[in-house]
């Protein structure tokens, strides 16, 4: 039979972050609304300090048919440099080895995707990885009123699964008035797993 979720896993995953900028905290909810044999449809939605109600509907395949919002949801933090918090999702919802993440932020009084750095697409994923095979992730900072991110993509290019040596490619970016613009990208060659894994999925925000 199939295993009951508890009460934890089942609820509504949620923030009271402040998602559209105003310094006050708002109230975020995630809610599956409807299943499909091949898809599922979420409601991301905010109601401001306000009391203004800002909401999306965000359509994922269907990997699991016991797919809840809480596979889904991975947190709220502030991610770009524009004024309140973004929302990451994983559109695979935790199957396979790779997540697909997404990251949704408030612009002109809707929610919009932002893009990843570097990114052509709003449909390339924000590559977070920490798999023998690839390793990848974000690290942010501010620094005078500037915010940061160096973006690392490292592929393994020797030794063996077990003790994997990586190479690839650290780059900088910094926000601007209409995205991510590079500032530097800095080679890595023969990086050791244990010193990779240091640069491995969101850092310097506390996704919650």
């Amino acid at each position: 039979p199939a295993a009951t979720p508890t009460a934890a896993h089942a609820a509504t995953p949620g923030s009271r972050a402040d998602m559209d900028g105003d310094g006050r905290p708002d109230r975020t909810t995630f809610t599956k609304v409807r299943s499909t044999s091949r898809t599922h449809t979420f409601r991301l939605s905010t109601r401001t300090a306000t009391g203004r109600t800002i909401s999306t509907l965000i359509t994922i395949p269907a990997n699991l048919s016991t797919t809840t919002a809480k596979d889904v949801w991975w947190g709220a933090a502030p991610i770009d440099g524009a004024p309140g918090a973004e929302v990451v999702l994983d559109r695979i919802a935790g199957v396979g080895d790779f997540p697909d993440c997404a990251v949704y932020t408030i612009r002109g009084g809707a929610y919009r995707i932002l893009r990843a750095p570097g990114a052509r697409s709003d449909r390339t994923d924000w590559s977070v990885s920490n798999h023998p095979s690839q390793i990848s992730g974000y690290a942010f900072s501010t620094s005078r009123g500037v915010r940061r991110v160096v973006a690392t993509r490292l592929k393994m290019s020797s030794g063996s699964w077990d003790a994997p040596v990586y190479s690839g490619y650290r780059t900088t970016y910094r926000w601007g008035r209409t995205g991510w613009i590079s500032s530097g990208t800095q080679r890595v060659k023969d990086m050791p797993d244990k010193r990779a894994q240091t640069y491995a999925g969101w850092l310097g925000i506390t996704l919650r």
